[in-house]
């Protein structure tokens, strides 16, 4: 328990790389004492909502992976939020590992999990991580059903800023490869309005980015610029590499 909360409070500061640290020992010690509770809880948190992989922030990728495949086998088969987001964390620090058939699957169990337990939060943060997974230019359809899926439930229930400005990203960065951009420039704007109540480096440097790269494609030379040099100060002054 005690490595459970200093995992937490790691990630609430963005400090992922030390959550996750904290989180594996966690996961080892629960598995060492057969205690299928615990790891299921250290298991789902580390799910992490936003937009990076967490285990290419870390470096800890292969590590975590491993992990979380062996909470996942010791884990009851029933459905649970656990159950879920374990799956979700999975396919989040396997996405340079695993082939993306696999997870394709992974995540798609994750949603029908997380759509049996009926919490919409868990929901959302399941889709989150297949839209996630599917951030490729071959899973193109797949990755629109689950954005569109996450939108909607963004509309209906309250989720959190992050969600919700990642479910606008999401639905930007589709438009943006099917050539609407004007819609893209909308909807990443107010993804990015959004963005700015979490204080995520993470969802606003990319945000920013990508406004910059669509502004740069119309020609707003100047505005582009505008928004790169905002997101490169805020990634300098903020990230965490080891």
């Amino acid at each position: 328990d005690a490595l459970l909360e200093q995992a937490r409070a790691w990630i609430r500061v963005d400090d992922i790389a030390a959550g996750y640290r904290a989180l594996m020992a966690a996961l080892d010690l629960a598995a060492g004492l057969g205690d299928a509770g615990l790891v299921a809880r250290a298991a789902a948190t580390a799910n992490v909502e936003g937009l990076w992989q967490s285990g290419e922030v870390t470096q800890t990728a292969g590590e975590m992976v491993q992990a979380l495949e062996r909470a996942l086998a010791v884990l009851p088969d029933e459905p649970s939020a656990e159950r879920a987001l374990a799956l979700g964390a999975l396919s989040d620090n396997a996405y340079w590992i695993h082939p993306s058939d696999r997870l394709d699957a992974v995540t798609a169990e994750s949603v029908d999990i997380a759509r049996r337990v009926g919490d919409p939060v868990v929901l959302g943060r399941a889709l989150q991580k297949r839209c996630q997974a599917l951030w490729r230019s071959a899973t193109l359809d797949s990755r629109r059903e689950a954005v569109a899926g996450l939108v909607a439930l963004a509309a209906e229930h309250p989720l959190t800023p992050a969600l919700q400005a990642v479910a606008r990203f999401g639905d930007a960065s589709v438009d943006w490869e099917l050539g609407e951009v004007a819609e893209a420039e909308r909807k990443a704007e107010q993804a990015r309005v959004i963005a700015g109540e979490t204080g995520s480096p993470a969802l606003l440097t990319q945000l920013d980015y990508f406004r910059s790269s669509m502004a740069a494609f119309t020609g707003r030379l100047a505005e582009a610029e505008a928004h790169a040099e905002r997101a490169y100060d805020l990634h300098r002054r903020t990230r965490r590499w080891e």
